[in-house]
């Protein structure tokens, strides 16, 4: 994994009209996050072992529920999180809809980040054909972000205060870190 990250607290707050093979789902759904990074002189994607989920909502049907927050680090050089809904079944856990969240829609990256904004989003889900199948909502926020001594990045501004005080007295500069 890469050595910058931003901790993240996801809650997967549920999702809507979900269908399996073109029929409602009963019950059994679970989300599952994972992220993804780019491989260092690469264009193509590759995803982490670990993956984050939510618990199974037995009576859900179509429209599950989970409400459940889970903490995620993300690698600053991931495009963002990808989101799975899955169906338990007996012959092991079927993927029902997948969902890409950009890092852009709750990093603050076109503008300047509010340390700890809770952002509601919903995405569109799609089946493994790439069929619509469902909305999951979900609230993202940034708690933090880190990179190793050597790296620039320690927090999303730095702030320069002008003179030798920080008593209210000169000039205030804020600019963006290197990424």
């Amino acid at each position: 994994m890469s050595d910058a990250f931003h901790t993240l607290e996801v809650t997967v707050i549920s999702a809507e009209d979900l269908t399996a093979n073109d029929r409602p789902v009963k019950n059994k759904a679970f989300a599952s996050l994972r992220t993804q990074d780019r491989a260092a002189g690469s264009e193509s994607l590759r995803s982490f072992p670990k993956s984050y989920s939510t618990r199974i909502d037995e009576h859900g049907g179509t429209s599950p529920s989970w409400n459940e927050k889970l903490t995620v680090k993300l690698p600053t050089s991931s495009p963002g999180v990808v989101v799975d809904v899955l169906r338990k079944g007996s012959s092991g856990d079927k993927i029902v809809g997948t969902a890409r969240i950009p890092k852009s829609d709750f990093t603050g990256e076109y503008s300047v980040p509010v340390p700890n904004h809770l952002h509601f989003l919903s995405y569109r889900l799609r089946d493994p054909r790439g069929v619509k199948n469902g909305i999951i909502n979900v609230a993202v926020r940034v708690t933090s972000s880190y990179s190793s001594p050597a790296g620039l990045r320690i927090s999303h501004a730095a702030w320069y205060k002008g003179g030798s005080s920080y008593g209210g007295e000169g000039t205030v500069v804020g600019y963006p870190v290197a990424r």
